[in-house]
């Protein structure tokens, strides 16, 4: 099939979003980012919480992957702590603890996990000798679970709990909750018989214009990794839930310049050093622009997310502030980093 008949395809054929309830999680959360969804979780464990339906929650998350006692336990009494460092320097998501029990949670929305598991283990076990230790990977991608790792998955898990669950709307903290279940429950949203006839009888068609979708990234990042002489790409199939990006190395090391492709037909940039968020980031924020770009730690790294209501109308302009971040980025590194670097 020629593309102007995939053309002619998409505009006779309307490929709007499935609705779903709105929740104010999409305003303020970067859609499924985890340091949200982590603080709200730990809200949710804690046994000062005012939402009534703790124990139930706790029941589902963690009955299959925590022997029953220790269940139990941490339902009758559990504190948490969030953002917790190892004695490396290395930070862990989520701890859910009592005088007994300690289970530690690493959140994946969709970043890959990557993480110093074996450093978390260690360092758990080191310090905290008379407790019975449970760890857990809460995430969307379904992987072989790692060593001493249980895989939960985020998607199940809540889905599960909002059919078994009966909220109490007299408390303002289940309305709350709902909105939080609702919101990390709908990373994937279900087809009516209409639609999936529709995706049925166009598959074909469908896959044809994926492929070249692909492709259309594929040039992009190669034209960029040439004009920007950076040493490598990264296409990312799901930067969230709902786009794609493409992430620029300009050096040997993971620290990068990401393009990411919006629902809306706009284009965003983030852009991540991986140097000491203490130590470096009020430097590297002057350089990156703070009328533009807003920051926050991620595993102690440097990251950068443009501000609210700022984004490219057209790929070229995205492009340009692709580059220009990534001379910005090898300015910095010629100035702080060039002896450990091959620039």
């Amino acid at each position: 099939m020629l593309d102007f008949e995939i053309q002619d395809f998409f505009e006779k054929n309307n490929f709007e979003k499935i609705k779903i309830e709105d929740n104010f999680f999409n305003l303020g959360s970067r859609r499924f980012y985890e340091n949200p969804f982590t603080e709200v979780l730990s809200y949710i464990l804690d046994s000062e919480t005012q939402f009534s339906g703790r124990k139930e929650f706790i029941e589902v998350l963690l009955k299959d992957c925590i022997p029953e006692e220790a269940l139990n336990s941490l339902i009758g009494f559990g504190k948490v702590s969030t953002q917790t460092a190892t004695l490396k320097g290395n930070v862990m998501d989520l701890i859910f603890y009592n005088h007994t029990n300690i289970v530690v949670f690493e959140n994946k929305i969709f970043h890959s996990a990557n993480n110093p598991f074996d450093d978390y283990v260690t360092d758990i076990k080191k310090r905290y000798l008379r407790h019975q230790h449970h760890f857990v990977l809460l995430s969307y991608k379904k992987k072989a679970p790692l060593e001493n790792w249980y895989y939960i998955s985020i998607q199940e898990k809540f889905r599960k709990f909002n059919k078994t669950y009966t909220y109490n709307f007299t408390n303002k903290w289940d309305y709350f909750i709902k909105d939080y279940i609702l919101h990390f429950s709908n990373n994937n949203t279900f087809m009516n018989p209409q639609e999936k006839k529709f995706y049925e009888e166009n598959f074909a068609k469908i896959i044809l214009a994926s492929n070249n979708l692909n492709n259309f990234l594929l040039d992009i990042a190669n034209s960029f990794l040439v004009k920007a002489n950076v040493k490598s790409f990264e296409i990312d199939a799901k930067w969230n839930s709902e786009t794609k990006a493409i992430r620029f190395y300009p050096f040997d090391d993971k620290s990068n310049i990401v393009l990411i492709f919006n629902l809306d037909n706009t284009f965003s940039t983030s852009v991540y050093y991986y140097k000491d968020f203490t130590s470096f980031n009020d430097f590297i924020y002057d350089e990156v622009g703070k009328d533009a770009y807003k920051s926050w730690p991620e595993q102690k790294i440097c990251c950068f997310t443009l501000n609210d209501g700022i984004s490219f109308k057209s790929l070229s302009e995205a492009l340009d502030e692709c580059e220009k971040q990534t001379k910005i980025m090898r300015k910095i590194y010629i100035e702080k980093f060039a002896e450990i670097i091959d620039l």
